[in-house]
């Protein structure tokens, strides 16, 4: 070998290092494991084995980077600081405790490559939510927490700005905020854990910085369970590109899922069937999916570009709520079951028939012309729901479910002879005119106390120019109610019956409506109005707790009405002025007629229970002093106001 080639040998065995990856490691021959025993009151303390340490603290602080601090099972009282990458074990899970004595965290740390194991870590303090006081406070990074009780603490495990940490086959139980709190955390596993009994949320993610630019984000739950905790079980807000797979989410008092602010985020193959409130909640996120859950329903509530694919229902279906168009037709929901019958999901289509066999609920966005006929929906949310879609005809469907048909944004449709059971809403329409909603009978099927202040057979939201006509209401809370600004509508010849709050209502700014026709009995209150300028004309309102009450309303006109035989008041008016109240019956009220602090109302032509030969005096008091009104020619015999026939 000559020596030119020498020489390039050697410069190619020098250059080797170089070109090596760096690797970084412990001075082995100095890693040793300290040993901690809380039975060892007098001493001596050298951490060996044969003279442990009394208090945890005491062997971190002698630790060096890749030590083991191997505890000794029993009560350690003491709150401690993790600055070195060590790991912390201890000898039996169920009986080696740190107890942090209620007072500020219980473990925290902030060197990376900690491992703790083995320990019930447990009164971290609760004072002071700004502090996080926690039962292990993660603030680095490639830690690992796994195989501990970690209980009654305010929160159980909270990581700040911490990534790539490993949480894994713990049991988090009774602690008094959330289990698992995550804050500007990124890249962090969560597995197999067993998480119940919390008081508030399961696992919670979020960031500190605006929504449209979280740092919490790349995270993974995978197979944990989360079960009986006081709150939602999942919940991710502020966070990005999480993956949520295979977890069993049952049980808890809120949503199983909530996700909030956030985006491209992914939930698949979990059992989220069985919880206080829905399966997921998608609240203001976009370009999340959901795959392949089995689940009790999917709530999406101003979001766009979901995925929802090959999901099983056990109930409740897909709630889509927004504003927008984008916020109902962007989404991509295809192949999944309720009751193991199709969701029919159709957006932008015009023209056509839903198919009858096997579908379990139907949402039309942005469509026209579509008949919804024959149909058979039960035990879902919502059956049907219409948004931005017009000329839909809705005929002659059988509806058992939470909500029987809401539309919003939706004009110049037809609701005409279903038969809804319903627990809240039989119809409810949200910024829609031009709907006619005729001859349909509408049952809340849960007329239990809970119920008692809540639902309406048919409710109109900022809705005008409907027609609303010939439909038997009967259970509800309300049974029909038109709640704010619903203007010039056209409610006549129904029957409502037995509500639990009121027959008919008016509220807020809804003015110039007719009501025309209504046989309303034996409601709590027949008739509330709390609007001006309505015409309230040839109704019969019979046999409820009271009859019709006009508040804080003015220049109505209620004529040709029959109110007979309500229990205590017929008609009670406070604060109103300019009413027209001519030509009515009143038979057999308990009070036929009273008044507060009203001026200038009309009173004429009435019958008052029986033929009157001299005006009738209509008492009342103003500015708390007993005052009296005039009807100066009562009528001499009842107007013949003809009833609605009853049909149930």
């Amino acid at each position: 070998m000559n020596k030119k080639s020498i020489i390039w040998i050697i410069l190619i065995i020098l250059s080797i290092p170089s070109i090596m990856p760096i690797t970084y490691s412990y001075n082995t021959s100095s890693i040793k494991t300290i040993y901690v025993d809380d039975d060892n009151i007098w001493g001596p303390w050298d951490g060996s084995l044969k003279h442990p340490y009394r208090n945890i603290q005491d062997g971190i602080d002698a630790s060096i980077d890749g030590d083991t601090i191997f505890t000794k099972e029993g009560l350690y009282r003491e709150n401690l600081n993790i600055n070195k990458a060590i790991k912390l074990i201890g000898e039996y899970k169920n009986n080696t405790v740190i107890n942090g004595g209620k007072k500020g965290v219980v473990v925290k740390v902030i060197a990376d490559s900690v491992t703790i194991t083995n320990f019930i870590i447990k009164n971290s303090g609760d004072q002071d939510y700004s502090s996080y006081d926690s039962g292990i406070k993660l603030h680095s990074k490639y830690n690992k927490i796994y195989g501990n009780i970690i209980t009654e603490n305010n929160i159980g495990i909270f990581l700040k700005s911490s990534s790539f940490n490993e949480i894994y086959d713990n049991y988090l139980t009774n602690n008094h905020d959330n289990a698992i709190e995550f804050e500007d955390s990124t890249n962090n596993l969560i597995t197999k854990n067993n998480i119940e009994n919390n008081e508030h949320i399961g696992i919670f993610f979020d960031s500190t910085p605006h929504e449209f630019n979280p740092i919490t984000s790349q995270n993974t739950i995978n197979a944990n369970n989360i079960s009986n905790n006081q709150g939602i079980g999942i919940y991710i807000r502020k966070s990005s590109n999480c993956t949520v797979t295979n977890n069993q989410v049952t049980d808890n008092k809120g949503a199983s899922m909530f996700v909030t602010y956030s985006s491209n985020n992914s939930f698949c193959y979990n059992d989220v069937a069985s919880n206080g409130g829905l399966g997921i909640i998608i609240s203001s996120s976009s370009d999340n999916s959901i795959k392949n859950n089995n689940i009790c329903g999917i709530r999406l509530s101003y979001s766009y570009n979901t995925t929802i694919i090959d999901n099983n229902f056990t109930s409740n279906g897909i709630t889509i709520g927004g504003n927008k168009p984008h916020e109902w037709d962007t989404h991509t929901i295809q192949n999944n079951a309720v009751n193991n019958k199709q969701i029919r999901y159709y957006k932008n289509q015009n023209n056509g028939i839903i198919p009858v066999e096997n579908t379990g609920q139907i949402i039309l966005a942005c469509c026209s012309n579509i008949s919804i006929q024959n149909q058979h929906l039960s035990d879902i949310d919502t059956a049907i729901q219409l948004v931005f879609s017009d000329k839909i005809h809705i005929f002659n469907n059988f509806i058992y479910s939470y909500d029987g048909i809401s539309l919003q944004e939706s004009n110049n449709n037809t609701i005409e002879k279903n038969n809804i059971s319903s627990f809240q809403f039989g119809i409810f329409l949200e910024a829609s005119k031009d709907n006619i909603i005729i001859n349909n009978t509408l049952v809340d099927y849960d007329n239990s106390y809970e119920n008692t202040f809540y639902g309406s057979g048919i409710e109109l939201d900022y809705s005008h120019e409907n027609n609303i006509s010939g439909n038997s209401i009967y259970n509800f809370c309300q049974g029909i109610h038109l709640y704010v600004i619903s203007m010039n509508n056209t409610i006549y010849d129904n029957i409502i019956k037995n509500s639990t709050y009121v027959g008919l209502m008016l509220y807020s700014f809804s003015s110039n409506n007719s009501l025309t026709r209504n046989t309303i009995s034996d409601n709590e209150i027949g008739m509330i109005i709390w609007s001006s300028s309505n015409t309230i004309s040839n109704n019969v309102v019979n046999y409820n707790e009271d009859g019709v009450i006009i508040e804080f309303s003015n220049c109505n006109i209620m004529k040709y009405n029959e109110i007979k035989g309500n229990k205590k008041y017929g008609l009670y008016l406070k604060e109103s002025c300019l009413n027209n109240i001519l030509s009515n019956n009143f038979i057999l009220n308990g009070i036929q007629t009273y008044f507060e602090d009203c001026e200038n109302n009309i009173w004429g032509c009435n019958f008052w229970n029986r033929a009157r030969l001299f005006p009738y005096p209509i008492i009342g008091k103003n500015n708390f002093r007993l005052d009296f009104r005039i009807d100066w020619h009562p009528a001499k015999e009842p107007y013949d106001i003809p009833y609605s026939e009853v049909n149930i």
